[in-house]
């Protein structure tokens, strides 16, 4: 097995695969080779381009069992697949699918043995967060993944490589590929080796119990409104065009207005909104 250490970027000197792809006059070419075999040619590229290919290379990209195909379907969004004309090859929703479990899993696994004195309420609590879409995103750019995202023209242009929702759902592909190539102790090093490297680029704990409760508003919302109202919050949710809508209501009353890109961080800035409001009454 051949792996590289993680790197990470600075944003202001990060390069985009998507664009990379869009920049080759060949690839623009609507009869040419590149545009008829997409997977080939996204793997070649890859491999001739070296900032790109150390990043694959921290994913496995090298690595036999792992199949190059697989973890390009893992990288692609649907976007790009439909500006082809045809489908050509899943996107990654079938490998988040999976990669969503096993991640779900890891955590589990790591917060039972680090935690031995903690009931089951207190880990959910702070699973809930490191299996959140933000925590995700964050991983995901803490290895520069969001480099390696695939996507159209369209979404190229609105820079969706920075969607946190979108980082995520990448981070959970590639688990899911990783996952059903390798072996399990593979894996289970793979996600220790991310996380290790996320927490040396942020300088703290990624298990951090004061910093993972202050995060679980929602949670914190909840347990207000049973005590006071005894009733759950109610957040109602609405895509637009620029992303979600959320507004949240308690007992009938509106409580919190927000937009994000995010339906998740929408909803717990909301919620913290409205401990803002109940708890300063």
């Amino acid at each position: 097995m051949k792996t590289t250490s993680f790197q990470n970027s600075e944003e202001t000197h990060k390069t985009y695969l998507s664009r990379s792809i869009f920049n080759q006059k060949e690839f623009n070419t609507l009869d040419s080779q590149s545009v008829k075999d997409p997977k080939n040619y996204i793997q070649e590229l890859i491999n001739s381009l070296p900032e790109f290919k150390q990043i694959a290379e921290g994913m496995f990209w090298s690595d036999e069992r792992v199949p190059r195909e697989k973890l390009i379907e893992a990288w692609t969004h649907k976007s790009f697949l439909n500006e082809l004309g045809d489908t050509f090859f899943p996107s990654y929703e079938r490998w988040e699918f999976l990669g969503d479990s096993v991640f779900g899993n890891y955590i589990t696994e790591r917060l039972f043995n680090k935690f031995e004195h903690k009931n089951e309420g207190h880990l959910s609590k702070l699973k809930s967060q490191l299996v959140s879409g933000d925590t995700m995103a964050e991983l995901a750019t803490a290895i520069d993944l969001d480099r390696l995202i695939i996507l159209g023209k369209g979404e190229v242009n609105r820079e969706s490589f920075r969607n946190r929702a979108l980082l995520s759902d990448i981070f959970e592909a590639t688990i899911g590929v990783i996952s059903h190539f390798l072996p399990r102790q593979d894996v289970l090093n793979f996600l220790d080796r991310v996380v290790c490297h996320h927490e040396s680029v942020k300088g703290t704990s990624f298990y951090n119990e004061e910093t993972l409760l202050k995060k679980e508003v929602k949670g914190e919302l909840q347990e207000i409104t049973m005590k006071r109202f005894k009733i759950l919050p109610d957040y109602q949710s609405k895509e637009t065009s620029k992303g979600y809508e959320v507004n949240l209501f308690i007992d009938g009353k509106l409580y919190g207005h927000q937009f994000h890109q995010s339906k998740k961080m929408a909803q717990k800035l909301c919620a913290q909104e409205a401990i803002k409001q109940l708890t300063f009454k």
